[in-house]
């Protein structure tokens, strides 16, 4: 069985949104989520979802593999 860790995934979650350039309200628009979910997230108070997390990898152009898991792109 496979347990989240959560803090990890909200380091690997800052990286990309920090790498894709768009802010926390523009990602929350994207995503279809309200911009003060994202916060929770990032300040370690919330966390996100299976489809809130998918709805994040799709506009952050990622993959949950890399997120959950930290799995690199190709390997």
């Amino acid at each position: 069985m496979y347990t989240i860790d959560y803090d990890v995934v909200r380091e690997r979650l800052a990286k990309v949104i920090s790498n894709s350039g768009k802010s926390q309200r523009q990602l929350a628009r994207e995503a279809g989520v309200h911009y003060t979910h994202i916060n929770s997230y990032m300040n370690g108070k919330g966390r996100p979802g299976l489809l809130t997390l998918v709805r994040l990898c799709r506009v952050l152009d990622t993959s949950l593999d890399v997120i959950v898991l930290g799995r690199k792109i190709g390997a």
